[in-house]
């Protein structure tokens, strides 16, 4: 908070770094945002950190969106690139998940790909081999 000569305060609205790098890169593919961070990755700008940052986040929630927000087809075809982009590392970058948590999730996909499952006990499994690595 600033406070003006009169006394009177002034407050500055703190963004949260996912919602203000998801507004702010939402026109750039991955392989892009990929490149930026390798270009500013050991920066010792402030400002670079921040961006570096915030394209980290918008990063994460992409790749959790391309496995969590989509059809279990799309998913393990999602999961499969992601293994993939994890072992290979294009731009510099793996994936976000763990070689073994992708593995795990595929695995959740796959079981449920024609069994009758509602989208909630997918998603609750999704999760937890996303947290524990192991899917129920």
């Amino acid at each position: 908070e600033e406070v003006k000569d009169e006394g009177e305060k002034v407050t500055e609205e703190v963004v949260p770094l996912k919602e203000r790098g998801l507004k702010k890169y939402k026109d750039k593919s991955v392989e892009e945002l990929e490149i930026r961070q390798g270009e500013i990755e050991d920066s010792k700008n402030e400002i670079e950190r921040d961006e570096f940052n915030e394209i980290d986040a918008v990063l994460e929630q992409r790749e959790w969106d391309s496995v969590v927000n989509t059809s279990l087809d799309n998913a393990i075809e999602n999961l499969e690139k992601l293994k993939e982009k994890e072992r290979t590392m294009p731009n510099g970058f793996g994936a976000y998940a763990e070689l073994s948590e992708l593995s795990a999730a595929q695995s959740v996909a796959e079981k449920y790909k024609n069994e009758n499952v509602s989208r909630d006990e997918a998603l609750a499994d999704f999760k937890e081999s996303f947290i524990s690595g192991d899917p129920a």
